[in-house]
Order: C-alpha cells, then structure tokens, then sequence
C-alpha cells in the first residue's frame, strides 16, 4: 500500500509541475551575467569557466596591466601605453623600455636601418609606430640606454659593436656623435657617413 502512495504522490508532483509551468508560475532562467559570468576569454590570464547557455561569457582572473610609470627597463610597451606579461587581443608592439628614472620614460623601436646622419634624423621624425612622436635619441640618452644593455638586448638585439646616430649634430662642423652599445664608447663622425638608427619615443 505505502508503494502506490508514493507512486500517486510522484504522479500528483509531475501534474503540479506542469500545471505550474502552463500558468506561468516558472521562473525565469537567470542570465549569464546576473551569475558573474562578465568577462569574455580575451580578458583571462589563465584558466576560466564558462556559463553553461552561453560559452562566449566567462568568469576568471583578468589580464592587468602594468601602467607605463611601473613598466621595467626590457618590458614591451603595447599600443594603449602599457606593459602586459599577457597582453589582450588587439593591441600592437610599439617598442621596449630603455629609459625610466625620474627625469624620462622612453622606449626604443623595433625597427633599426643603416644611414648617413639626415636620413637618420628623417626616419625617426617621421617614425609612424602608434600615435606618438619619435625622435632620434640625444648623445645622453644613448649613454643611459647603453648602461641598461643587459636588459634590453635580448629583446632588442642591438648591433652591440655598431655605432648608433646621436640627435647632436653640428652643422658648423658637419658632425654628430654615435654611441657604441658594447661599450658606450662615443665617436665624432661625419654627417655623411653611416650608422646604425634607432628612435626612441615618450610613453
């Protein structure tokens, strides 16, 4: 007796449930988001999980940036400014973190060429990576640049025993200043000759 009770109990539950459904008593399923599925899997430093209805949102630990005032000598500067171990989707290398004490913040490009020193000064004026402005570094910048080679060049790769233009040049005397990055030895050149070109550039 006690088994067909509890059958007709089961069976009673199932009609009140479905009598429920088709009066509307049901709630409504929550959204993803009212759950804390907030992010999307471009934003995650590592593992995520994702909303069972939908798997573009997700819940995890987001990327952080690290603000261009913090950003270590090596670090790469990324398009919005900032420097990410993981960077988001979307954003571009602009160039690395050769200088930052407390009188400058400068990073250094990517690109290199070989030129006499007008073209040199050219290329960097008119140096197109992000919307910034590019300049050809001064013979002091070199000197603090080449002081924090270990840290750079393995992402750099500088030419350590080429010279590297200087902005100072002298039209008097038709010369400008190159720095070594071995050794930070400085030389007088010629305008006319070539050397190797980096710019540089505030972020």
């Amino acid at each position: 007796m006690r088994a067909r009770c509890w059958s007709y109990l089961a069976g009673m539950s199932v009609l009140a449930l479905a009598a429920a459904a088709e009066a509307g008593d049901c709630t409504q399923r929550p959204s993803c988001e009212e759950l804390g599925y907030t992010d999307t899997a471009d934003k995650c430093d590592g593992d995520m999980v994702k909303c069972p209805w939908d798997y573009n949102a997700v819940f995890c630990r987001e990327k952080t940036a690290v603000a261009g005032s913090d950003c270590e000598i090596g670090s790469i500067v990324y398009s919005d400014l900032n420097c990410y171990d993981n960077p988001p989707e979307g954003l571009t290398k602009l160039g690395v973190v050769v200088i930052n004490d407390d009188t400058e913040r400068k990073m250094m490009s990517f690109d290199e060429r070989r030129d006499v020193w007008a073209q040199a000064n050219d290329f960097c004026n008119s140096y197109s990576a992000g919307e910034i402005a590019w300049t050809l570094p001064s013979r002091h910048q070199l000197r603090k640049i080449q002081a924090n080679i270990t840290y750079i060049d393995d992402v750099l790769s500088l030419k350590l025993s080429s010279c590297y233009w200087s902005s100072d040049a002298s039209s008097s005397t038709g010369g400008a200043y190159c720095t070594r990055m071995s050794n930070g030895y400085e030389t007088y050149y010629v305008l006319s000759s070539h050397h190797n070109v980096r710019c540089i550039a505030d972020y």
